[in-house]
């Protein structure tokens, strides 16, 4: 069941990310008149809605885990994932460095999982 929890904030917290870069471009913040209007795209408050969602995923696993276990791993999966989205959804690219620093966080996370 944790396991399930651990995949889901990942998913929930990454496609928010996502969805509140798609969206930004869409949105205004601005003051006027010493009053902030805020108009925010859909794809930016589904975007929030599920990064909160994964917020609150994330607080439950920190009561289940140890926290110099948890922090690291999800952390390092955070932003392997997070690179691997921006590829697919955002046609980013990733560098020569970047691709030696996700090989790097990936032996961090199997080295932090040996037991």
């Amino acid at each position: 069941m944790r396991f399930f929890i651990v995949v889901l904030y990942l998913l929930l917290s990454n496609i928010g990310l996502i969805l509140i870069k798609l969206g930004s471009s869409n949105s205004k913040f601005e003051i006027k008149n010493s009053i902030l209007n805020v108009s925010l795209h859909y794809q930016t408050t589904m975007g929030f809605l599920f990064y909160v969602v994964g917020f609150f995923l994330y607080a439950y696993l920190l009561g289940k885990f140890n926290l110099s276990y948890l922090i690291p791993v999800l952390t390092g999966i955070t932003f392997i994932i997070t690179i691997l989205f921006g590829v697919l959804f955002l046609h980013e690219k990733v560098s020569f460095y970047q691709m030696i620093g996700i090989g790097v966080l990936f032996i961090g996370i199997i080295l932090m999982n040996i037991k």
